[in-house]
């Protein structure tokens, strides 16, 4: 291969003209590229240059080298010196020598032809000239010889001089080949020297093909006609340095102090920028991969083995390729070699102090996989458990140990006080404390952590919603070292079954955990809640309840009669997580109930079964909670009441079951006089009482004050008294109890007592006695016995034939009991009888009413009254 070449300048007249034109040309260049190219090897002097340079002088004017790539994707690498005078004597006269690419081309090496040197290298090559044949074809040129001014020492001292610069800068070159590609690189240097330099550095980083690819000028003095990547002007250049320009059009470095542009943070030029300042220049071409891009994770791995400094994304995209591409060609080498890298390469991961537990761990955990660097990986476990165990963040996933005895012994002694600090500290998260507990079971580190403590935080992950954090506590629970802390969590699980709410453990232990008969033996509550939750999935309420307990019968965990109180099987709270595993959400019906106080009488219970078993009120619900019209719930209340004696029941659920079981007893009429005051006194201390309890209460007492069981309306009453049981009216009527007045007035006015008013004489004369009785003596009562003997009474007794009124009457006048005021019975008959009596205003069986009436708040007036009639 020959190079084409191309020489322009100021020469005498010629074939093609005179003045500036191309003076000698190799064969093979045609005219199109000599169109092109001549706009690139234009030169304009600096404008401070002198206008007469001596010959001494000429040497001081800038170089412009450059690497241009024409339109039709050729390119030239070109230098251009000032010559001073022309063929005329006329100064302004300058020489461009380049040799022209076509597409795909390349500069060969010297010594090796089939590698291709960077146009960089041969900035002040040799094979330059700086006068050209006139008239005849170049000589054959087969290749560029290097040029030698600056080295790789060279370099290293510029890249140190301009260190704080050499990032930013490698960062805008980076720019260049992004997608989109970033603006112009401006580069502001005195001497076009030092622009070179750069460009060298430049290209010295850059993978081969983008160096291969960079477009350059080391000098110009009209940047903006300028197309090259990166441009090299002198201060004086016509570049104005506006801020738009600087920080969107060009991308500006001012080697001089002067304007430039923004700083941007690009990870792999500061990497770069730490290997030039390393020296370290070889890593650029043992990085290189055959995917041509910038691979920042393969660099910075080797810059770390190489013990040169990165920052923290530079680790941490080391640890991230090292990690992905363990055997990647770059770290290969011999097996000494290759440990002498991954020992360096972990070393300066652990000193930049970037990459976190996690990314430690998988890398060893890649390194284990690919069987390389051994100590390496146990230097890599031991920082990342050491950082994982002190990380209160880190879940400490399970890692992969060193196989050495040694190394795995010398990494649980500095590990075993972090371990044990942070299993022992109650704070640590359940989740995490599972992952040390495993860990220091695999390093044979002693947790020293009170056992209970720590089964407790266990338990949780246990019972827990994750099912992985579950699973692996039942593998740490089934190990062999495990099995006092196994011991400890079974004991916990037992007591959480005992004291809370024992069915959500039943969805979870039958199947999170294995079980042996011992070790359900000593645990009755766990035995059931296990069996609740497998052997008899599906049943629920007594169904449930009865085979659990005959579970506990057969296998001698039940609560029985001989044994002692501190012993399991004496355990009456046994019954309580039956209990709770039968209704987990609602208390049991009435009847479920019943069944529940008929099982726990089984002979071989103890006794003092139910008030020990804390069901009290459990059980109460059940009563209390029935529907006013539950034809069982009474006798529930009185099985309870009895069952639980003088214990096991609280104050007020002990009240409200004594009031529904008095509702019973009243409605049997199996009570004893003061009973009204009994029933008062219930509902008082059984406040707030249960809707359904106060109606049934206060509608039996009503009922059985209102004759009830008397016998009256078949005529089989002893006596007006006795029916109507005037003592427990008057207890009703000095209470002025609301609930139990407005039951009273709506059995009364009720279709049965009218029905009883109407067919026996006796029972609206002990209604009036009884009506009569007790005026004024609460507000209440008052209006409930006006409203009576207004509105139920009278209008009854005006249906009735006069001979009825007056047998009526004598009944009145014969009770035996006090009337109230001075007045006999016979005269406040015959008052209240006329209209004078308390009550509705108006006629009385067609007679004007004599005197004032007496009106109560409800009554009607008399022509209201008549009106009704009518």
């Amino acid at each position: 291969m020959t190079l084409r070449q191309l020489h322009y300048t100021s020469a005498p007249p010629g074939p093609d003209g005179s003045g500036f034109r191309f003076t000698s040309v190799s064969d093979g260049v045609g005219p199109e590229v000599l169109r092109l190219a001549e706009p690139v090897l234009g030169y304009e002097p600096p404008r401070d240059a002198p206008l007469r340079p001596a010959e001494a002088e000429l040497a001081e004017f800038p170089v412009a080298f450059a690497h241009t790539r024409l339109p039709d994707g050729s390119s030239l690498v070109s230098r251009t010196v000032y010559t001073g005078v022309d063929y005329t004597g006329r100064y302004g006269n300058f020489h461009a020598h380049a040799v022209h690419l076509a597409p795909g081309e390349f500069l060969p090496h010297p010594e090796r032809p089939a590698e291709q040197l960077r146009p960089i290298e041969v900035w002040e090559s040799p094979s330059w000239r700086q006068d050209a044949p006139v008239g005849q074809a170049p000589p054959d040129l087969p290749f560029l010889k290097q040029g030698f001014t600056f080295g790789r020492e060279v370099l290293c001292r510029f890249a140190a001089e301009r260190a704080e610069q050499l990032a930013p800068f490698l960062a805008d070159v980076r720019a260049l080949f992004a997608d989109p590609p970033g603006p112009q690189l401006v580069l502001v240097e005195r001497d076009p020297r030092a622009v070179a330099h750069w460009v060298a550095l430049a290209t010295g980083a850059l993978p081969a093909r983008h160096a291969a690819e960079l477009t350059f000028t080391t000098y110009t003095r009209r940047p903006y006609r300028c197309g090259q990547s990166i441009v090299g002007i002198r201060p004086d250049a016509e570049f104005s340095f506006g801020p738009v320009e600087l920080q969107h059009h060009y991308r500006v470095r001012h080697g001089l102090g002067g304007p430039s542009s923004p700083v941007a943070g690009d990870p792999w030029a500061e990497l770069a920028a730490a290997v030039w300042l390393a020296g370290r220049v070889e890593l650029f071409a043992r990085a290189a991969g055959p995917e041509g891009g910038f691979a920042t994770g393969r660099l910075a791995a080797l810059a770390l083995a190489a013990g040169v400094p990165v920052g923290a994304a530079a680790a941490r995209a080391a640890a991230e390729w090292a990690c992905a591409r363990p055997t990647d060609p770059a770290f290969a080498g011999s097996p000494g070699r290759q440990d002498e890298f991954w020992d360096g390469l972990t070393a300066g991961l652990l000193a930049a102090d970037a990459v976190g537990p996690d990314g430690l761990r998988r890398l060893a955990g890649a390194l284990h996989t690919a069987g390389l660097g051994a100590r390496a990986v146990a230097a890599l476990t031991a920082t990342a458990l050491r950082a994982a165990v002190l990380d209160p963040s880190d879940e400490l996933a399970a890692p992969a140990l060193p196989a050495d005895p040694e190394a795995r012994r010398e990494l649980a002694d500095s590990l075993a006080p972090a371990l044990r600090a942070r299993i022992g500290d109650p704070a640590t998260d359940p989740a995490r404390l599972l992952g040390l507990v495993e860990l220091a079971g695999r390093l044979g580190v002693d947790p020293q952590a009170p056992a209970g403590s720590l089964a407790e935080r266990l338990t949780a992950t246990l019972t827990g919603a994750d099912p992985q954090r579950a699973d692996r506590t039942r593998r740490l629970l089934d190990a062999p070292g495990g099995a006092e802390l196994r011991a400890a969590v079974l004991d916990r699980l037992n007591d959480l079954a005992r004291e809370d709410d024992p069915a959500p453990l039943a969805a979870v232990v039958g199947s999170r955990l294995r079980f042996d008969r011992a070790e359900l033996t000593d645990r009755p509550h766990l035995a059931a809640v296990r069996r609740a939750g497998r052997d008899h999935a599906g049943l629920s309420g007594t169904r449930l309840l009865t085979a659990l307990l005959n579970d506990a019968l057969s296998d001698g965990t039940a609560p029985s009669a001989g044994a002692g109180g501190d012993r399991p099987e004496g355990d009456p709270l046994l019954l309580r997580t039956v209990f709770r595993l039968g209704w987990p959400d609602s208390p049991p019906t009435v009847l479920d109930a019943r069944e529940v106080l008929r099982v726990c009488r089984h002979p071989r219970f103890p006794p003092d079964l139910l008030p020990r078993s804390g069901l009290g009120t459990g059980l109460a619900r059940a009563a209390l909670g029935a529907a006013a019209d539950d034809p069982h719930a009474a006798s529930l209340a009185g099985e309870l009441l009895a069952g639980f004696a003088d214990r096991g029941l609280p104050p007020r659920e002990r009240a409200a079951l004594e009031a529904l079981h008095l509702a019973g007893e009243l409605r049997a009429g199996r009570v004893d006089r003061g009973f009204t005051r009994l029933a008062l006194e219930l509902a008082l201390r059984a406040a707030p009482l249960e809707a359904a309890v106060a109606t049934r209460l206060t509608g039996a007492l009503a009922y059985l004050l209102l004759g009830g069981h008397s016998g009256l309306a078949r005529g089989r009453a002893p006596g007006v008294a006795e029916v109507l049981l005037l003592d427990e009216v008057g207890t009703l009527a000095r209470s002025g109890d609301p609930a139990a007045l407005a039951a009273y007035r709506t059995r009364a006015a009720g279709p049965v007592l009218r029905r009883d008013l109407a067919n026996d004489s006796r029972y609206p004369a002990a209604c009036f006695v009884a009506w009569s009785s007790f005026p004024d003596i609460t507000p209440g009562w008052e209006r409930t016995r006006t409203d009576l003997l207004d509105q139920v009474l009278r209008p009854t007794l005006r249906a009735l034939p006069a001979d009825a009124r007056d047998r009526i009457g004598s009944l009145v006048a014969a009770t035996p009991f006090r009337p109230p005021g001075d007045l006999a019975w016979s005269t406040l008959w015959a008052d209240w009888h006329r209209g004078r009596g308390p009550g509705l205003v108006g006629r009385l069986f067609g007679r004007a009413r004599p005197g004032p009436p007496r009106r109560g708040a409800n009554e009607l007036t008399p022509d209201q009254d008549d009106r009704g009639k009518r």
